[in-house]
């Protein structure tokens, strides 16, 4: 799957991007740090400034490691937003800022 055809989040425009922005703190993030893996029961919301995250299902002993849906600047995602699955790890692909509402 090419990189324009991995589904994406809903779009924001600027007025909703900033009133969103208002309710957490910019963070730094690395690349290749999860925000959440396999198995975790909930998760936090997060806005994306500067960069894309990465939602992939995780390898099986009869597929490989998928990605299924990529986060670009501008984007959010938390419980409800993005398709999730027990099997899904999401994780920064470059290095980005996002946001956390409470900046926890």
């Amino acid at each position: 799957m090419d990189d324009d055809a991995v589904p994406s989040g809903p779009v924001l425009d600027d007025e909703q991007f900033r009133r969103l922005a208002g309710y957490g703190e910019a963070e730094p993030v690395a690349a290749g740090r999860q925000l959440f893996a396999s198995g975790a029961e909930s998760y936090d919301f997060f806005l994306l400034d500067t960069a894309a995250v990465d939602i992939v299902r995780d390898a099986t002993v009869a597929e490989p490691e998928r990605l299924i849906y990529r986060g670009r600047p501008g984007d959010f995602l938390g419980s409800g937003c993005v398709p999730m699955s027990p099997s899904c790890t999401c994780r920064i692909p470059g290095w980005t800022r996002r946001r956390r509402p409470g900046g926890r």
